[in-house]
């Protein structure tokens, strides 16, 4: 008892009253900022959460508009939509090269965006036609220049510079189409795409050669299309009805002949063949 009581230390309670009253008075400092700051890093987070979100509503929503105008094979539209989504750089020059390959296609085929082929009044005019031309070369060129320089956009340069080159050679300027197709060719080998740079580089040797591009036939040159089937009118018909019917290629089925079993012939049994086994005369019945 007397041991336990010498290890107590004199105004030891003093002590941990005094880091007690330490401690409330700095958490009525430091308390309230402290909250506020926690408090308002929360409210960022949130913030911050609720843009991403809005951002990939936004992103949804411009290529669901994208994807309808491209399905409708309209140019105007698909520009329409570039020029309302400027602020999205990936979809304004999606929907550009969109709308700069159907006027591309419309120049080759010789038909209105959308048109029927083989219908007459889709079938531009020369003037039509030329501006079909102009407009792809227009908006391949915005893109290029859109995305020239940046490495996260080289895709769509390269498309870019790909479309301004069959503009050109659809003009018959063959060696400028040449020449835009192996400057994009060293683009696309310091991008480490060499798969896609001998196939450009494969497109401007042909155009040196005098070779002419791959185009589309026009409208006017396709066939017509064959006559559709009559429908059917739903009788139904059994097999051997479909087999008699006029002009079959198999023909009426003939009833098969059926033969009449015969008999074999009575007489004596050759060398061959077994003679007949007579049945054996029955026994007499036993009388008790």
């Amino acid at each position: 008892m007397d041991r336990r009581h010498g290890e107590i230390v004199e105004g030891a309670g003093l002590e941990e009253s005094k880091i007690n009253t330490d401690f409330v008075d700095w958490l009525k400092r430091w308390g309230t900022p402290i909250l506020f700051a926690v408090l308002a890093l929360a409210v960022a987070y949130r913030g911050w959460t609720y843009w991403q979100e809005h951002q990939t509503r936004q992103l949804d929503s411009a290529y669901l508009d994208l994807t309808a105008a491209v399905q409708a094979a309209n140019p105007d539209a698909i520009v329409q939509v570039a020029e309302d989504w400027s602020g999205q750089t990936a979809i304004s020059s999606q929907a550009r090269l969109a709308a700069a390959d159907l006027y591309l296609l419309a120049y080759s085929r010789n038909l209105r965006p959308g048109g029927t082929p083989g219908a007459a009044e889709d079938i531009p005019t020369p003037q039509e036609r030329e501006g079909y031309l102009a407009q792809a070369e227009r908006l391949y060129r915005r893109v290029a220049d859109d995305t020239e320089g940046v490495a996260s956009r080289i895709v769509p340069h390269l498309r870019a510079l790909s479309g301004l080159a069959s503009v050109q050679a659809s003009r018959g300027q063959f060696d400028e189409a040449a020449g835009i197709l192996r400057a994009a060719a060293t683009l696309a080998d310091e991008a480490s795409f060499p798969a896609l740079a001998q196939a450009l580089r494969d497109r401007a040797d042909r155009l040196e050669a005098g070779l002419p591009p791959i185009t589309f036939p026009k409208a006017d040159e396709l066939p017509a299309p064959p006559a559709p089937e009559p429908a059917d009118s739903g009788e139904f018909l059994t097999p051997e009805e479909l087999l008699n019917q006029p002009g079959s290629q198999i023909g009426p089925v003939a009833p098969e002949e059926t033969t009449p079993a015969t008999e074999p012939p009575a007489g004596p049994a050759g060398p061959d063949q077994e003679p007949p086994v007579e049945p054996a005369p029955e026994a007499p019945a036993r009388s008790n």
